[in-house]
């Protein structure tokens, strides 16, 4: 069955988005530093897909999974993150402490 011109359309959104987060991502992790010392609530919201994309991967990779610290470096609500890492095809489990 061929894919409709909406899914079409919404795959190629989507590469786009990743594609754009592997370049801020790998050029621009000084937003993150920037990002986090702002601290203020709604910074994700300010920001496109592909920036949010790579602010939470910076902020993963950063905070080693530690969803409280993400969440208190980027301003957000645990339920917030959940959305974010869940709308972007991020993990969402959280590192655990042994």
């Amino acid at each position: 069955m061929k894919p409709s011109k909406e899914t079409t359309m919404n795959e190629q959104r989507m590469m786009h988005v990743d594609e754009n987060a592997r370049l801020f991502k790998d050029n621009l992790s000084p937003i993150f530093d920037v990002v986090a010392a702002a601290s203020q609530d709604h910074v994700m919201d300010r920001l496109s897909d592909s920036l949010r994309k790579a602010v939470l991967l910076m902020a993963i990779r950063r905070y080693e999974g530690n969803g409280t610290a993400i969440c208190r470096a980027l301003g957000i609500t645990r339920a917030k993150l959940q959305k974010e890492l869940s709308y972007h095809g991020l993990p969402c489990r959280e590192r655990r402490v042994a």
